[in-house]
């Protein structure tokens, strides 16, 4: 593999990781908004535990589950490696077959 084809599998790689971190930071932020509110405006939170994590924890959190998952999707790949079957035939096996 040459070296603009390593570099592309690297930024593939990070627009994964960039992608998927930034989707849960986004959801946060969504939910952030409607900070003691069920529905905005309409059903308040008004229970002892109505409380919104700081971005600094979420972002720990959702760092995490980016990583759970993106492991997750790697070990399906590896699994998908292990299923597949080595077609290497040895030369002396080909013609014993010849004829047959």
């Amino acid at each position: 593999m040459g070296q603009d084809a390593a570099r592309s599998q690297y930024a593939l790689f990070i627009l994964a990781v960039t992608f998927t971190w930034l989707m849960g930071l986004m959801g946060f932020a969504r939910s952030g908004i409607r900070q003691h509110w069920h529905v905005w405006q309409v059903l308040q939170d008004t229970t002892k535990y109505a409380a919104t994590p700081a971005l600094g924890q979420a972002a720990i959190m959702i760092s995490v589950c980016v990583l759970i998952f993106l492991s997750l999707v790697g070990f399906i790949f590896w699994l998908g490696g292990l299923a597949e079957k080595s077609t290497f035939v040895p030369a002396g096996k080909e013609a014993q077959h010849v004829g047959h």
